[in-house]
């Protein structure tokens, strides 16, 4: 009698666990085809279509919402000079939402008779023909460009004053105008401008300051019909322009 108990004890815990595996794979499933991603969007992406950026993540309609890599997407989607993978985020049941940001180009660095477009830290974006309105940055002395890697030859304080002096520039209300910066000096830094004036800056120090005083005159210059010679703020007392 004891041995038949027995028996039927482990005959139950058996028929317990198969129906806990069948329950589980049975869940597995459903949340599977539940969480189906029927549709991809893309946020932060202005440079690139959604269709480009979706194409490039590898992530396909019919794939798991949640087992999608997130170290995978990243790399996919960086392999893009231009991008840079921020998050995901749901819309559940079924949408996938991708959010990148893009990098900027602060300047055409001169390689080989083409132009390699860096971003602030020196990584290549891009290789161009020409540097189109990109700020033709002069005296760097690149000996190597590869699309998504680190640029090679300017020296490691010309890529510190690069890195701090362009992104200011480009908030200056300025900025479009401006055509090429020569770094060959770092201390002697120049900026031209499409009218035909240049900036003369110096060194990196108080670049804040320097260019505060840049953009006080400018539009005082320009109503006074000064658009081309040099504005100085070099001096410690401010600025001074230069027919």
């Amino acid at each position: 009698m004891a041995k038949l108990r027995k028996k039927n004890k482990k005959r139950f815990y058996g028929f317990i666990l198969v129906l806990t595996l069948l329950l589980l794979c049975g869940l597995a499933a459903l949340g599977y085809f539940v969480f189906e991603i029927k549709e991809i969007k893309v946020e932060g992406s202005q440079r690139f279509s959604q269709e480009e950026v979706i194409a490039q993540s590898g992530v396909q309609v019919g794939q798991n919402l949640f087992l999608v890599s997130k170290k995978q997407l990243k790399a996919n989607l960086e392999a893009q000079p231009y991008l840079q993978f921020s998050h995901v985020s749901y819309d559940l049941p079924s949408t996938l939402i991708i959010h990148v940001t893009e990098k900027t180009a602060y300047g055409a660095i001169p390689f080989d008779g083409r132009y390699a477009f860096v971003d602030e830290a020196g990584k290549v974006l891009q290789l161009s023909d020409e540097a189109n309105s990109v700020p033709v940055v002069q005296g760097m002395g690149a000996t190597a460009a590869v699309e998504g890697e680190m640029i090679q030859g300017p020296s490691s304080y010309q890529m510190h004053v690069f890195g701090t002096l362009m992104p200011k520039l480009f908030a200056q209300s300025y900025a479009d105008r401006i055509v090429e910066v020569d770094l060959t000096q770092p201390a002697a830094i120049h900026v031209k401008l499409d009218t035909g004036m240049t900036l003369r800056l110096g060194t990196i120090d108080n670049v804040d300051a320097k260019l505060g005083w840049v953009e006080t005159l400018m539009p005082r210059l320009t109503e006074e019909g000064k658009i081309t010679g040099t504005l100085d703020v070099t001096g410690e007392n401010g600025a001074s322009y230069i027919p």
